[in-house]
């Protein structure tokens, strides 16, 4: 099997998707009689071989962000159109919802395109970036009708697709709810070395609670309760909290000082981020957004309880729990609540739950199997 990503939202410095498509790298090179191709922008057109089974494809894209390593708009596809007429059976998944999109499925219902095309919903940017502008500043009256248009044509598009790929209830849900059926659940896992580290947590009675947050740094994350939570939180000197991650509130957190208060900025290095992990009691999620929530599922394999919203797909995760530490969702005051609860509860009992829930999904080996082997048997690849 011939298998090609298209993403748009492919960053070698991002953050979920990043994950899934190494992940994804990482089981073709296991199993090398299939072949792997992953489509994603960057500063310059350019084809880098990772395996010999395994391709990184790079087409030069728009810059979207200050940031030199943010995201990029990839425009011209057709240099992979062109490749894709000699491999009319390779087996297509596209992982962005706006041009990519577009394209494909056009092509798809012109009849310019015959090969096998799937999507993966991997976010919801009507909700996380289109409302949010439309609710806000001026011409607002405006901007909620062309919300509402959006809203109204935006999914007749995956139409179009063989199958829509989720990873949980709650993503499944929302397309379901737009009258689409043709939808396909696959759950992530989380890394070999998280489950290895795994190592119940502990804390003695005057030891600070050690909090981390591990995310970008924006909106769509609803960053703002940490923005507005943090001084309020570090006034209790038994509570100390980390932030690693980037983003465009990340100057925020570069000039916040405090004894109590640390700030990694990005880390990719896995290592360190396992080793950060075992060093934190609690981990602190506040986007009511995700699709999966998978740093919730990382550090529930290492045994670490998670603090976090009840709305998306976080909810449904924490939900699992026997033990569980939910907030209400853009609540500052509730979330503040929250994070000082934590501190009177039975940590070695909410870590051996975490690490519980961690296993029912299993590592990402086990998960892409699963994904792989289906689209092998659908396909007769």
């Amino acid at each position: 099997m011939l298998f090609i990503d298209v993403n748009t939202f492919y960053n070698p410095y991002a953050g979920g998707i990043r994950t899934y498509h190494r992940a994804k790298m990482d089981w073709f090179k296991n199993h090398p009689e299939h072949e792997y191709i992953l489509v994603g922008p960057a500063d310059k057109t350019e084809k880098v071989q990772l395996e010999p089974n395994v391709v990184y494809w790079k087409l030069k894209g728009i810059k979207m962000q200050k940031n030199p390593k943010g995201y990029r708009f990839m425009f011209n596809l057709r240099p992979l159109l062109n490749f894709l007429k000699d491999y009319p059976n390779a087996v297509i998944e596209i992982g962005d919802p706006w041009w990519t999109s577009i394209v494909f499925t056009r092509l798809r219902k012109w009849k310019k395109l015959t090969n096998p095309l799937n999507f993966f919903h991997h976010t919801h940017p009507l909700v996380c970036y289109i409302k949010p502008w439309a609710e806000k500043g001026i011409f607002s009256f405006v901007k909620k009708i062309v919300y509402k248009i959006m809203d109204n044509n935006f999914y007749k598009q995956f139409e179009n697709y063989d199958d829509l790929i989720v990873s949980s209830k709650f993503a499944r849900t929302m397309l379901e709810e737009k009258e689409l059926s043709n939808i396909v659940e696959f759950p992530f896992g989380a890394p070999d070395s998280f489950f290895e580290a795994y190592k119940e947590k502990t804390r003695s009675e005057n030891e600070p609670l050690r909090l981390i947050y591990a995310g970008r740094l924006q909106n769509d994350k609803d960053i703002f309760l940490l923005i507005k939570g943090l001084p309020l939180l570090l006034e209790d000197p038994q509570i100390n909290i980390t932030v690693m991650g980037h983003g465009p509130e990340m100057s925020f957190f570069e000039n916040f000082k405090h004894p109590q208060f640390r700030y990694l900025g990005y880390i990719q290095d896995k290592h360190i981020i396992e080793h950060e992990f075992l060093k934190h009691h609690i981990l602190l999620a506040t986007s009511p957004n995700e699709t999966f929530g998978l740093s919730i599922l990382e550090a529930m394999a290492m045994g670490m309880p998670v603090i976090g919203p009840d709305m998306g797909a976080a909810l449904e995760l924490l939900q699992k729990l026997d033990n569980h530490l939910i907030y209400k969702t853009k609540s500052v005051e509730s979330f503040v609540e929250t994070v000082k609860a934590a501190k009177s509860i039975d940590l070695s009992k909410y870590s051996r739950d975490a690490r519980r829930v961690a296993e029912l999904y299993g590592t990402w080996e086990n998960a892409m199997s699963k994904q792989m082997n289906y689209y092998i048997k659908k396909y007769n690849a």
